[in-house]
């Protein structure tokens, strides 16, 4: 035991003479979905960028990657076109039902997160490859919610529903908006990267342009007490239309992150090594 635990600090010992330390920056640009299992939904392309300062320990060719940074992402869903009934009285205290149908909806959410990735791959001549994970943990999400709106009224009494008459409360579609937060919870994504490693400085600073993919295997959905839609007759008759992963819609169903995109990176030689490639 003591011989084997004597060899493995030699080895260590060894690699840590040969190691390169290298620290900088990486910049990406990406593509983001958000994939669910909600017939009502469908994942439209969203995007975003982050900013990283990475580490980077180098044996031979050997890499190990971590790090700490922050990513700003926009992610969409398209809304299949939903319709609300509700039953109330006029202001004769006639009973009607109240109709919303709302077409073309789209929901977005803005993220900003702090993510620590640990990557481990290999770096050779002018090629590179990682491979790990990435932890990212959520700060703040925005949401908007955007669609086509065209309110009604159904009346006993009449054969066709009253509707384009703004006086009564209901109009034709038109646009409506309704704005919120969310939370989302901590995400731990498997990542992949590859790419191209441009040397320059005499071998002190090099550059990378590489491209990636990310898959969160963690459910972010963090269902709150909120319907879908809601009425508002407080003011005229619009409907308020919450996030729907921000809803107790099918709150069972799991939402993961998928991102692919391009990062370029920019790496400084900090030691001394024995000897360079």
């Amino acid at each position: 035991m003591r011989k084997l635990l004597l060899f493995i600090a030699l080895l260590m010992g060894a690699a840590a003479l040969q190691a390169q330390h290298w620290l900088g920056l990486a910049m990406e640009a990406d593509m983001a979905w958000q994939l669910d299992r909600i017939p009502l939904t469908t994942a439209k392309i969203g995007g975003g960028t982050a900013l990283d300062l990475r580490y980077q320990l180098q044996v031979n060719l050997l890499t190990v990657e971590t790090g700490i940074g922050a990513a700003y992402t926009l992610n969409a869903l398209g809304i299949q076109d939903t319709t609300l009934q509700i039953p109330m009285m006029d202001n004769r205290g006639k009973p009607l039902t109240f109709v919303g149908q709302l077409k073309n909806r789209q929901d977005l959410s803005r993220n900003l997160a702090l993510h620590i990735p640990l990557l481990i791959g290999v770096e050779y001549r002018r090629f590179y490859g990682l491979a790990g994970a990435k932890v990212s943990v959520n700060l703040l999400s925005r949401t908007q919610q955007t669609a086509l709106l065209r309110t009604s009224g159904e009346y006993d009494m009449y054969y066709e529903p009253l509707t384009d008459m703004p006086e009564h409360g209901f109009h034709d579609y038109q646009r409506q908006e309704t704005r919120g937060s969310m939370r989302v919870q901590t995400d731990l994504r498997v990542a992949a990267e590859v790419g191209m490693v441009f040397n320059t400085y005499r071998g002190y600073t090099k550059y990378r342009l590489g491209a990636f993919v990310e898959y969160g295997v963690f459910d972010v959905r963090k269902s709150e007490a909120k319907e879908l839609l809601t009425a508002d007759m407080s003011d005229g008759m619009y409907l308020t239309m919450n996030h729907v992963y921000s809803s107790f819609y099918q709150a069972s169903s799991p939402v993961n992150n998928l991102l692919v995109g391009l990062r370029f990176s920019i790496l400084f030689y900090l030691s001394p090594v024995s000897s360079k490639k």
